[in-house]
C-alpha cells in the first residue's frame, strides 16, 4: 500500500459548465474523506481508459499510449496526430473559397 498525502481546495470550479446553475459549477471538498478521493481517481482512470477504447475503434496502440501515461503519473498526456489541426485548416481553406465565390 502506497501513502500519499494531498492537500485539497477547500473547493473547485467544473470547467465547462458555465450555462449551469452558478451554485452547481463549484464543488465543496470539506466532506471529501480518503475512500472517496479514491473511488474519485479510480472512476477517473477507468472512464478515460474506456472511453479511450471505445472511441479509439478498439485500437490497442491508444490503449497502450493512455495506459502509460497513467503508469507515468501523467494525466494530460495525449496523442498528437496533427488531425486536428488538419481538420481545421481544411475547414478554413473551405469557409474561405466559399466567401470568395460569393463576392
Amino acid at each position: 500500500m502506497k501513502t500519499l498525502t494531498i492537500n485539497l481546495p477547500e473547493t473547485f470550479q467544473v470547467p465547462g459548465m458555465v450555462d449551469a446553475p452558478e451554485h452547481l459549477r463549484s464543488i465543496p471538498t470539506t466532506q471529501w474523506n480518503e475512500e472517496f478521493c479514491l473511488a474519485a481517481i479510480k472512476h477517473g482512470v477507468k472512464q478515460s481508459l474506456q472511453d479511450t477504447w471505445s472511441s479509439g475503434k478498439k485500437d490497442v496502440a491508444k490503449l497502450e499510449k493512455r495506459y502509460n501515461a497513467f503508469v507515468e503519473g501523467d494525466w494530460n498526456q495525449r496523442e498528437r496526430t496533427g488531425e486536428s489541426s488538419a481538420k481545421f485548416a481544411a475547414k478554413l481553406m473551405k469557409q474561405s473559397r466559399t466567401l470568395m465565390l460569393k463576392r
